[in-house]
Formats: structure tokens, C-alpha cells, sequence
């Protein structure tokens, strides 16, 4: 028995995209998708001093990549290029032992220790609102010592008000915190968890208030940037380090949803593809075959295989620390697992004593986390098919578009409300493929509202011939 999936598709994208005459099924990037959600997990950090010592040195590198941006990289300085990968091959040669002197200065301000205690404290959770409550709190001195380094390098002028303010009126905010935290998390072990949560999310407006106050008081967006939304914006692309790129091309069981068409088919004025699917041999899985451009640029068929979305009331957390997964084992074990003495985080045991398990179970949970979507969108009942890459050869949208099999679609259903003439176009499209492929008919259909079963239902419309 034939099995089939079917892809929401707009007119648009089937002939001006040329998807239906270069027979390709594109791949979006989880933003493009209509679920802001697509493929979130709750982030926490848990670790030891160590490995929280090497988040905020990693912290002050990335700002100080970002000032370079700011002064001299005017195309560079923008939200798509934030320099979340900085590590001290980043810094000039030439003010690379300021830069090591002024990270050693940062790390060994009485404040920021203090802060990477109390995050420390425990190896307990903490969550991004409290994480970027911290970094903001010691934003104004990182940022003062950035320009005292610009200063000296002649690309800030000697009289610089940031760095004639005292380290101890810029650490206002932090020592308050600091003092809060002290009382409610080391001195209170019996403290309510979601209390303590929600002072933070009190501490957290306070704070919004004050950088909306700095943000609407500024001149300059640029600068607005780098010193007010730098600590969020720090925090928000910190999941680059732990979320390889992915994409996905979503396809539905069924076609009978009316709010389906309702949105995915544009007011039932898009289109629906059928696609005959391959069964795996496995109990209802699927696959299809697709022809992509490898690495080195040479044509792959590959079979390419369907999830079944699983629809659930809650989302699925990620330990930062235990997720790194971008760089090279010795890089991760230097940066981030070590400190300046040579010692080694216990937080890096799940790579230490069994990296090939790790590997194996990151990779599941990555596949679970993108095939997961909340119950809301059960309606869908959706398959997708995805693909992942620690490269960047699918960061272009062409290099996304996947080939099938010309075949391996079996028709096209149109729309309540699709445009006749639009209709004519499609069916002119599909002759045209069936005389190139030498197919002997291709499918239409036509959907209409079935008044008994209430739903959407298709019946064979015309079939086109080579």
C-alpha cells in the first residue's frame, strides 16, 4: 500500500522559487519557521568555579571583539555577526599582553569573584534571567577597561569619561546584587527555589528599567549596543556554542485540517504537494530519497528520513557546560575546562572518562529537541525531515535546496480558493516536467469542504500526461 506525506506549499514559492520545475524541496532555518520555539531548550549553567571563571573571561573577550567591531568594522558591527566564537587569537598581536593584563584584572576584581561564587555555589541551576541579571551588573567595569586598553592604543581619546569613573560607583548595582544573593542563596540553604526566583525576575525589572533609561538617553544605536544590549545579546548567542546548525522541510500525515489550509495554505488559496514516501521497513517510518551537494561540491542521492513530531506540555532543558559541543577536544579542555593553573572542572567529566557515550547521547537529545514541538501545535500532525552541520555548509539558502525525484511526487492539490489561472500555470509546469521525465500522468486534485465529515477532503481533479 502507497504511503503517503504531503507539503504546504504557496504558488509563489512553486513557480517563482521554480520548486516545482527544479523539482527541490527547500530546508528553512528554525527562525523562519512559524514556531519561535522550533528546537528550544530551557538553557542552565551548572559548573564549578572553574569553568564559571572561563564564562565570564570568554565574557569580557567577546566585548572586547565587539568594541574592535565598533571602532573599525562599521559593516561588521550588527546582530548577525556578534562575535560569540572570541578567544585570544582574536586580539591584535600588538596589544595581546594589555589584553591578557586587562582579563587578569577583570577576574581578579573582588566583585566579579564574588560573583562567580555565588553562580558557582552548590553547582546549582541558573537560569538565563539570572545570568544576564549578573553579566549587567558588571557590564559598566568590563566596559571601562576595554576603553582604558582603546586609550592606550590611541583609538579612544586620553580623556575618556568612561575610565575617570571609579571602579566602585560602576559596581554599584553589582555589590546590591552581591549583597541579595549573599542573603538569599549562602545564607538561607532552606530558601524556596521559586521565591527565589521570582526575586530575581523583580531584580531583573528593576534592571530593565534602568538600561531602558541609559538605551533611550543615548545618541548613538551603535553604542547602545555594545553597552546596554551587550550582556543579552552575550547570553542569547551563547547557544551557539551548544546548538549545531539545523534545518528542516516540514510535511503533514494528513491533508483534512481546514485551519491548516487556513494558514499554512494561505486563506486555501495555496497548494498541497503529495509525496509518495519509501517505507523504511521499520513501523511507521518513512523516507525519501534527495540529492544534495556534499562538502566537496559533488552530487549525493541519499535517502533522507521522515520524524514523527512528538507533541508535548513541556520543554526539554540543556546543561550549557555538559553541551559545549563546537570545538575541538583539546580547545574545549583549554578554554573553558581548565584554569590558569593547569587544573582541571570536574564539570568536564562527561567528556574526560566517556566521550564517544557523550557524543552519542548529545546527539540524541539534539534530534529529540528538534523533533519535539509543544502540545498547541498537535493539529499539525507533522513529519519533518532535518539536516544538521557543525560546518557551515548549509548557512546559504541554495545550498538547502535538496532535489527529488520528479517521480516520488505524485500530484498537487489545489486550493478551495486557488486562482484559476494559478491552476493553469501549475498544470503547465507539471506537462512540461512529464514530457522531460517521461511520465506517463501526474495527479491533481481539488479540495473541497466535505459537509457529512466535516473536514477537508480532495478528489481527483485531471491528470496530466507527457
Amino acid at each position: 500500500m502507497e504511503k503517503y506525506l504531503y507539503r504546504f506549499r504557496s504558488v509563489s514559492n512553486l513557480l517563482k522559487r521554480r520548486e516545482l520545475e527544479d523539482s527541490y524541496i527547500h530546508f528553512a532555518a528554525p527562525e523562519k519557521l512559524n514556531d519561535p520555539l522550533e528546537g528550544h531548550r530551557e538553557a542552565f549553567w551548572s559548573g564549578d568555579h572553574i569553568v564559571w571563571e572561563n564564562l565570564f573571561r570568554h565574557y569580557l573577550l567577546c566585548l572586547l571583539k565587539r568594541g574592535f567591531q565598533y571602532l573599525i568594522d562599521e559593516e561588521g558591527f550588527s546582530e548577525k555577526n556578534f562575535p560569540i566564537h572570541a578567544s585570544t587569537l582574536d586580539i591584535p598581536a600588538e596589544i595581546r599582553s594589555n589584553a591578557t593584563e586587562l582579563l587578569k584584572e577583570f577576574l581578579q576584581n573582588c566583585n566579579i569573584r564574588k560573583h562567580i561564587e555565588i553562580l558557582s555555589h552548590g553547582s546549582r541551576k541558573v537560569y538565563a534571567p539570572e545570568l544576564r541579571l549578573h553579566l549587567r551588573s558588571v557590564q559598566p567595569l568590563a566596559l571601562k577597561l576595554i576603553s582604558g586598553l582603546l586609550v592606550k592604543q590611541g583609538a579612544l581619546p586620553e580623556n575618556y569619561k568612561l575610565t575617570k569613573i571609579t571602579n566602585e560607583k560602576l559596581l554599584l548595582t553589582s555589590t546590591n546584587l552581591i549583597e541579595f544573593d549573599r542573603a538569599q542563596l549562602l545564607e538561607n540553604s532552606e530558601r524556596d527555589s521559586n521565591q527565589y526566583r521570582l526575586a530575581i525576575y523583580s531584580l531583573e525589572s528593576a534592571d530593565l528599567i534602568r538600561s531602558y533609561k541609559s538605551w533611550s538617553e543615548s545618541k548613538n544605536g551603535k553604542w547602545s549596543m555594545l553597552a546596554v544590549s551587550f550582556p543579552d545579546d552575550y547570553v542569547l548567542n551563547l547557544k551557539a556554542l551548544y546548538l549545531p546548525k539545523w534545518y528542516a522541510a516540514c510535511f503533514m500525515e494528513s491533508p483534512h485540517n481546514s485551519s491548516i489550509w487556513g494558514t499554512y495554505g494561505e486563506n486555501h488559496r495555496a497548494v498541497c504537494l503529495k509525496f509518495k514516501v519509501n517505507d523504511t521497513g521499520h513501523l511507521g517510518t518513512y523516507s525519501i530519497d534527495l540529492t544534495y551537494k556534499s562538502e566537496s561540491s559533488i552530487s549525493q542521492k541519499q535517502p533522507f528520513s521522515f520524524t514523527k513530531i512528538t507533541y508535548s506540555e513541556s520543554t526539554l532543558e540543556i546543561d550549557f557546560f555538559k553541551s559545549i559541543s563546537i570545538y575541538p577536544y583539546s580547545k574545549l579542555i583549554k578554554d573553558w575546562f581548565t584554569d590558569e593553573n593547569g587544573n582541571l572542572s570536574k564539570s568536564a567529566e562527561h567528556i574526560t572518562k566517556d566521550i564517544e557515550s557523550w557524543r552519542k547521547n548529545y546527539y540524541e537529545e539534539h534530534q529529540k529537541s528538534i523533533n519535539t514541538k509543544l502540545a498547541d501545535w498537535s493539529g499539525e500532525t507533522e513529519y519533518r525531515i532535518s539536516i544538521t552541520s557543525l560546518l557551515d555548509m548549509f548557512d546559504l539558502p541554495e545550498n538547502r535546496s535538496l532535489n527529488y525525484e520528479f517521480n516520488a511526487l505524485d500530484g498537487i492539490i489545489f486550493g478551495i480558493n486557488t486562482p484559476t489561472e494559478e491552476k493553469y500555470l501549475l498544470m503547465q509546469v507539471a506537462e512540461a516536467l512529464c514530457k522531460r521525465y517521461d511520465r506517463k500522468e501526474f495527479n491533481f486534485y481539488q479540495s473541497y469542504f466535505d459537509t457529512d465529515a466535516a473536514k477537508i477532503k480532495y478528489r481527483p481533479l485531471l491528470v496530466v500526461t507527457s
